[in-house]
Parts: structure tokens; C-alpha cells; sequence
């Protein structure tokens, strides 16, 4: 740590703590990140604290749904604050397709739909805990991955008819569990109770 800063001194400091901070959803240090992610808004697209501040929950939130993605190829900042360029460029495309619409309309929908998207997300993650470890892997490999069935029974050395047999078996519990939890089949969401 800078003794200054308070920030890692280093890159791969601060990449580790930023991943893990998000991997162990730690508030501190999230909170540091929406931090710097709302700084760094201002900053570079001048808009106000409070679209900087919601740029920022967005973007941490959507970093901790996507941190399975982060490769440490780059600096973990350079890629929240990638995802922080996309949740503004969404921002954006929304406005303008919401020109004509009640602004404070529009601001409702919105929050809305981040928050039944994030519950979704939450809820799809819980239900993937609940597979036995086999399903859970096949899922990983082949819908996070996307490798084929081939390359799934390599990595998990078993047959490729096993690999079909553990991913249908995921499927089915992972329809029952979010039907029980009132999703629909559709992939429109949760449905009002």
C-alpha cells in the first residue's frame, strides 16, 4: 500500500485487491472501487456526481456479475473501467431513444429493469450453487467457456455422451429450480406474484 494514497503501490496490487474484493463482495474495498470508478466518470466525461455515482454501482455490479470474464491481461482498473465506457455508452443509447418520454419516467423504468436484471442474475447464480459439482462445471465449460461437447469431455475427462447426459440433467434442474422461483420458460423473467 502507498502510504499516501491508501491505493496498492503497485499494478499487481491493486489488481489482486480489486478481484478479490469483488470475488469476496468486500464492502471496503467495493466501496473504493465505485470510488475511483465515479472519480475517474467525472473526470473523463464531465457529467455530474450523481450519473458518476450511478455509473459507477452499475459498472461494479456488472463487474462482480462478470468477473469469470477478467483475464488479467490488463490492469483490473483498465477493465472496470471498461465495463464503466459500456454502461455509459447504454446510458446513452437509452436517452436517446427515450427523448420524447417523461424523464422522470424514464428513471423509474430503468432503475427498474437494472434491478430485476441484477435479481436475475442472482437468482441464476444461487441456483447454479445448488448443482452437484459435475453439473457445475459442465455448465461453466460449456455455456460460459462455450467449448464444444468434444473439448468439455476432454477437460473433464469423461465421455461425450456423459457431457450431454451431465448438461441435460443441469438444464433440468437449473428450469425447475427458477420455474419454482417463478421464472417463466420464455427467458422473460420473473413473473409478478
Amino acid at each position: 500500500m502507498s502510504a499516501t494514497s491508501g491505493f496498492p503501490a503497485n499494478r499487481a496490487e491493486d489488481d489482486a485487491r480489486i478481484i478479490k474484493g469483488l470475488r469476496d463482495r468486500d464492502d471496503e474495498i467495493i466501496r473504493e472501487l465505485i470510488g475511483r470508478v465515479r472519480a475517474a466518470a467525472i473526470k473523463a466525461w464531465n457529467v455530474s456526481f450523481e450519473e458518476a455515482e450511478d455509473i459507477a454501482a452499475v459498472t461494479v455490479t456488472r463487474a462482480w456479475l462478470n468477473l469469470d470474464s477478467y483475464q488479467g491481461r490488463g490492469a483490473a482498473f483498465s477493465w472496470v473501467m471498461g465495463i464503466a465506457r459500456h454502461v455509459r455508452l447504454d446510458r446513452q443509447e437509452l436517452a436517446a431513444r427515450e427523448v420524447a418520454r417523461d424523464p422522470d419516467q424514464l428513471v423509474e423504468e430503468t432503475q427498474e429493469e437494472w434491478e430485476d436484471d441484477l435479481l436475475q442474475r442472482i437468482d441464476l447464480e444461487e441456483a447454479l450453487d445448488e448443482l452437484a459439482e459435475d453439473e457445475q462445471r459442465v455448465v461453466e465449460l460449456r455455456l460460459r467457456e462455450q467449448l464444444s461437447v468434444a473439448e468439455t469431455s476432454r477437460k473433464m475427462g469423461r465421455s461425450e455422451d456423459g457431457v450431454k447426459s451431465l448438461q441435460k440433467r443441469a438444464k433440468q434442474k437449473l428450469g425447475a429450480r427458477l420455474a419454482g422461483w417463478g421464472y417463466s420458460r420464455q427467458g422473460t423473467g420473473r413473473e409478478q406474484r
